[in-house]
C-alpha cells in the first residue's frame, strides 16, 4: 500500500512538472511572436510611418526615408468661439471722421469668421509653449529677421507682468506687435482680418457709428479713458451686430492691411485687402487710453510700424 501511494505521488509530481514546462514554453513563443510584430527599433519596421514636428513632416517607408517640409502645421488648440459674418455688402467709411475715412463707399465681402474676443495672454501662451518663436514657418520674412536680430522670445512685458501682461493675467488681451500677431494667427490656422472685414464685423450693414449703434458712448459699453485693459467680454452692452465683443475700446487691434490715407478713393469694391506695400499697419477700434479717439467703427489709426509694441495694442483672428 505504501509503495503504491509513493508511485502515485511521483506520477502526479512528474505530471505537474510537465505542465509547468509546457506553460513556460508557450509563454516564450507568444512573446517572441509579439516582438516580431512590434520591433523595438522603429527604423527596422517595414510599416510606413509619418511624424510631424514643428511644421516638418517626415515619412518613413521600408528602408528608405523621404522628408517633406510643409509651410506650417495648423494648430488644433485655438478652438475659441468665433462669430460668423455673412457674405454681402456694407457701408464703409464716414463723413464724421478724418479725411482717410472718405469717401464713404459700399464694399462687398465674402463670408468670413472672426474671433468673438481679442486674443488673450492665455491663448498666446499656448503658441509660445508650442515653440512659436522658434519656428520660422509662422513668421513673415521681416518678422523673423526682427525677432532673430533682437533675440525676442516673448511679448514685451510678458515676464514683468506690467500692463496686465503674461501668464499671471490669463484673460487679459495679449499686447504684441503686428509681426507677433501674424505669427500667432498662422500657427492657429487663421489669419488677421482685413480692414474691411474688421469694420463690417464691428458695425454691420447700416453704417452705425459704434458697435452698439448710435448714442453717446459710456462706461457700460466700452473700456475707454481708463488706466489699463480689462478681461475680454466685460462690456456686453457694447456687442456688435454679429456678436463680437470689445470692438470698441480696450486695446487697438491690428488688421492685415498696410495703411494709405487715400486708399478708399481707389480701393476695389469687392474684398479689398489694402495697398500692396506701405510703411505702417492699420489699427482699429481705439483703446483704454483714449476718451474718444478711434472709438468709432470707421476710425483708423496708422502711425505704428509692424514691429511696434505698445501697452494698448492687441488683435483678434479671422478665417
Amino acid at each position: 500500500m505504501d509503495i503504491a501511494m509513493k508511485k502515485d505521488k511521483r506520477y502526479i509530481s512528474r505530471m505537474l512538472t510537465g505542465i509547468a514546462f509546457l506553460f513556460v514554453a508557450l509563454t516564450v513563443v507568444y512573446f517572441c511572436s509579439c516582438a516580431k510584430k512590434n520591433p523595438a527599433n522603429p527604423a527596422a519596421a517595414t510599416t510606413a510611418k509619418s511624424t510631424t514636428t514643428a511644421g516638418k513632416t517626415t515619412s518613413t517607408a521600408g528602408t528608405g526615408t523621404s522628408n517633406t517640409t510643409s509651410t506650417v502645421t495648423e494648430s488644433k488648440t485655438d478652438n475659441v468661439e468665433m462669430i460668423s459674418v455673412a457674405a454681402g455688402s456694407f457701408i464703409m467709411g464716414s463723413t464724421a471722421g478724418d479725411a482717410d475715412e472718405q469717401p464713404v463707399h459700399t464694399v462687398y465681402l465674402d463670408a468670413f469668421e472672426l474671433d468673438k474676443y481679442e486674443v488673450t495672454n492665455e491663448r498666446y501662451k499656448v503658441f509660445m509653449d508650442a515653440r512659436g518663436y522658434s519656428n520660422q514657418a509662422y513668421w513673415t520674412k521681416e518678422g523673423w529677421a526682427w525677432i532673430t536680430e533682437l533675440k525676442i522670445t516673448e511679448p514685451k512685458w510678458w515676464s514683468t507682468g506690467e500692463w496686465n501682461s503674461g501668464p499671471g493675467y490669463p484673460k487679459y488681451p495679449v499686447l504684441i506687435s503686428w509681426y507677433e500677431a501674424y505669427a500667432f494667427a498662422k500657427w492657429a490656422g487663421k489669419r488677421l482680418p482685413t480692414e474691411a472685414e474688421w469694420e463690417k464685423a464691428a458695425r454691420g450693414t447700416d453704417g452705425r457709428t459704434y458697435s452698439w449703434g448710435e448714442g453717446a458712448i459710456d462706461s457700460t459699453r466700452a473700456n475707454y479713458g481708463t488706466k489699463g485693459s480689462t478681461p475680454g467680454g466685460n462690456y456686453p452692452a457694447g456687442i456688435s451686430p454679429y456678436g463680437a465683443l470689445d470692438m470698441t475700446g480696450n486695446v487697438w487691434e491690428w488688421v492685415s492691411d498696410w495703411y494709405s490715407e487715400t486708399y478708399y478713393g481707389t480701393s476695389p469694391g469687392s474684398n479689398p485687402k489694402g495697398p500692396e506695400t506701405g510703411t505702417n499697419k492699420v489699427l482699429r477700434g481705439g483703446s483704454w487710453i483714449y476718451a474718444n479717439f478711434g472709438l468709432r467703427c470707421a476710425g483708423r489709426d496708422a502711425d505704428k510700424q509692424a514691429f511696434t509694441r505698445h501697452s494698448n495694442i492687441g488683435f483678434r483672428c479671422a478665417r
